[in-house]
């Protein structure tokens, strides 16, 4: 059959008239704001009491109007907050939103009855005031970059440049106030705060003062005090330091002794080097071995660790002395391991060797330095005012019948005759005080005298140093007394020399001879009580 008869047949029944049944218009809604903070917000919705389900949904910006009842009713609303209710559960439910303040929210409501029809659909506006001031939530530091990053606790603009403190601080020392650049960049809700000439190793602490920056219904935050307290060395609030970086020790920092400096005596030998800044150690890590010598030749080297105790740190200045001899003839170098220094910022030094081609040496002495005849410049304590004055030539010759024995002829008068011996190694010249020395005659009453040498320091020696540089020079006050003609009486100085030096003249032979008149047989040691008082009891004549 076709559809054209089918519409002809079914035309030809009679129907009767339909019957269309009226739900009516569904259920009504309502939106109530209980309250509303800077924080948070609270409403209710509450249905007719003919709805067999309700929904809301909150979303945040303006009122959308391609949100429909429909969606709202199933809580399919993209981005929102949403619920479906059952009425006979919860004839009417109470919501409280968390936001942050000044933001707009719209709530949408609609209500539904036990056929599904739905009610119109309720909307509701609601911004969260913004009476709270913005507070400074968190900071982190960025040490390469010198800088600081405040972030708020909502979204803020700067309202006063100038609103802040900053304080510098030298290794967790005393604070210094100083000019200094700080660049200051705003973002939604951070302020980033950087110090671009900040040094190495330097903290800058950054004080928040009241109004530094206000929220966007122009709340100013309080001020934040960032400040070290002298006791516990901590910082109360944002700072940063910026990171350590390493500085060079060089031989141009080495300002005594010059490059091949020789020296005699190890235990007076030092390095001194003296840096563009006051430099520290810390003595709590410091340990042996921090800083070394080297001492080495052409065919060996060792390596000896320095006792803390043989290097000391003042200001920009640090020396170094040794703490044993090295061997003759060595080379000496100095080694300083890496952070065993720091500069006032706590910036260690690089490690640092004196190269082979900037040493030191070791002086040996040998006999012939010590063995001819010698200018013999001295200072009188007597004659003081006069300097150092030359006292005429002496010599000094080996004394083959004792061992490191030496004869000094000529001094205080011409043909007296001293008995020394000396100590290479050590590099010194010892002359046993209280050796006889001559007869003499006061130039104002012709009375003899005898005369002897003597310390003026009561030690049983006079000990002289022989230097790299060919001269021998007294380590202490040594001087001529006399006695009365016997030797028995005591009258007292007739000269004492604070300072002397012997200057090379000539060479000498191995062994000097006199005449046997003065031979070295006329010299003796005596072990006499003296008046040690320096004041000059007389003066006497060749």
């Amino acid at each position: 059959m076709t559809l054209a008869s089918l519409l002809l047949v079914t035309s030809c029944n009679k129907w009767d008239a339909p019957v269309t049944e009226s739900f009516g218009s569904g259920p009504s809604v309502a939106i109530q704001l209980v309250s509303c903070q800077d924080s948070s917000y609270t409403f209710t919705v509450t249905p007719a009491s003919t709805a067999k389900y309700y929904s809301y949904a909150v979303v945040e910006g303006e009122y959308d109007e391609d949100i429909t009842a429909e969606s709202v009713y199933k809580g399919t609303v993209s981005g929102a907050y949403s619920a479906v209710i059952k009425t006979a559960d919860e004839p009417s439910t109470e919501v409280t939103i968390t936001s942050d303040p000044n933001i707009s929210y719209v709530i949408y409501a609609v209500a539904g009855d036990s056929n599904g029809i739905l009610g119109t659909m309720e909307t509701l506006e609601v911004s969260t005031t913004d009476g709270v001031s913005p507070y400074l939530e968190s900071w982190e530091a960025d040490a390469d970059a010198g800088s600081i990053t405040l972030t708020f606790s909502e979204e803020i603009e700067i309202a006063d440049t100038t609103a802040y403190t900053t304080y510098f601080y030298k290794e967790w020392n005393a604070d210094s106030v100083r000019d200094a650049t700080v660049n200051i960049v705003a973002g939604t809700n951070t302020v980033t705060v950087t110090f671009p000439d900040l040094v190495a190793g330097e903290i800058a602490a950054f004080g928040i003062g009241k109004g530094f920056v206000k929220d966007l219904k122009g709340n100013v935050n309080s001020a934040v005090t960032s400040k070290m307290n002298d006791y516990t060395g901590k910082i109360s609030g944002p700072y940063v330091q910026k990171t350590y970086q390493s500085w060079e020790i060089s031989e141009d920092d080495v300002v005594s002794p010059e490059d091949g400096y020789v020296f005699a005596d190890y235990s007076e030998f030092k390095v001194v080097f003296k840096f563009e800044f006051d430099i520290y150690r810390n003595d709590y890590s410091v340990k042996d071995g921090d800083i070394q010598v080297k001492y080495y030749s052409k065919s060996k080297q060792t390596i000896i660790n320095l006792p803390v105790a043989n290097w000391t740190v003042q200001d920009s200045t640090l020396t170094v002395t040794l703490s044993e001899a090295p061997a003759a003839g060595d080379y000496v170098g100095v080694i300083i391991n890496e952070g065993v220094l720091f500069d006032v910022y706590g910036n260690p030094n690089s490690s640092y060797e004196t190269t082979n081609d900037f040493s030191w040496a070791l002086f040996v002495p040998s006999v012939e330095d010590i063995t001819g005849t010698f200018n013999w410049q001295a200072t009188s304590y007597f004659d003081k005012d006069s300097g150092m004055q030359d006292y005429g030539n002496i010599i000094i010759a080996l004394d083959e019948s004792t061992e490191n024995g030496l004869t000094i002829y000529n001094m205080f008068r011409d043909n007296t005759v001293l008995s020394a011996t000396y100590d290479l190694t050590a590099c010194k010249i010892y002359v046993p005080s209280g050796q006889f020395l001559c007869y003499v005659t006061s130039s104002s009453t012709g009375t003899k005298y005898q005369a002897y040498l003597f310390s003026a320091v009561s030690a049983d020696n006079i000990v002289f140093t022989i230097n790299a540089d060919g001269t021998i020079t007294a380590d202490a006050m040594y001087g001529f007394y006399l006695f009365d003609e016997s030797g028995e009486t005591q009258v007292g100085w007739n000269d004492v020399i604070t300072a002397s030096s012997f200057i090379k003249a000539t060479s000498a032979a191995k062994s000097y001879k006199m005449s046997t008149t003065f031979s070295k047989k006329t010299s003796k040691t005596v072990s006499k009580k003296i008046n040690k008082s320096l004041s000059r009891h007389i003066r006497v004549s060749k």
